[in-house]
């Protein structure tokens, strides 16, 4: 794990485009044996494509093993945006598909602190995860996103598709 982390924080990496995949193929490993070492490595990391990739296979397993997930979204709370970015994304990845999974236990506070700026892309993906995640609040957001003739019509198209892919028994 010291050896992990101490790649994944490597900043002049950041844009090299072969060796965030191949910290990532050896991390899998990791992933396999210890979801929590993974949670902490993609918490000190600074290459987004590794984050991403990490924040995916957490998010995979949020029905068996949350409690990984949960680490990373609360280090990614205090983090800054381009971090929850990553997580943001991985998390859609990893619930591409999906129609309803578990909300995380630190959900809540994390997209509380995404959406805590009004950034319209990151808040759209908080609005899709939580249609998934049950959240029936959300599920209203969409539908009057959906419903708005003022409002853009790509969020429109997006929200449309965040209610076909939930199916609320009121669709």
């Amino acid at each position: 794990e010291p050896l992990a982390t101490a790649l994944v924080s490597r900043t002049e990496d950041v844009r090299d485009h072969n060796l965030p995949l191949m910290i990532w193929y050896g991390l899998i490993r990791v992933a396999d044996a210890d979801a929590a070492a993974l949670a902490r490595i993609a918490s000190a990391s600074a290459l987004p494509v590794t984050r991403r990739l990490a924040a995916r296979r957490l998010t995979e397993e949020i029905e068996t093993n949350p409690g990984p997930l949960n680490t990373l979204l609360n280090a990614a709370s205090t983090r800054e945006r381009a971090f929850q970015a990553d997580v943001l994304a991985g998390m859609g990845e990893g619930l591409n598909g999906w129609r309803r999974a578990t909300r995380p236990a630190a959900w809540e506070r994390f997209a509380a602190n995404v959406t805590a700026d009004g950034d319209a892309a990151l808040g759209q993906r908080v609005r899709d995860l939580n249609v998934l995640f049950g959240d029936g609040r959300a599920l209203e957001d969409v539908r009057a996103l959906v419903l708005d003739p003022k409002a853009d019509l790509a969020a429109r198209k997006a929200a449309l598709r965040s209610l076909i892919e939930a199916r609320p028994p009121d669709l």
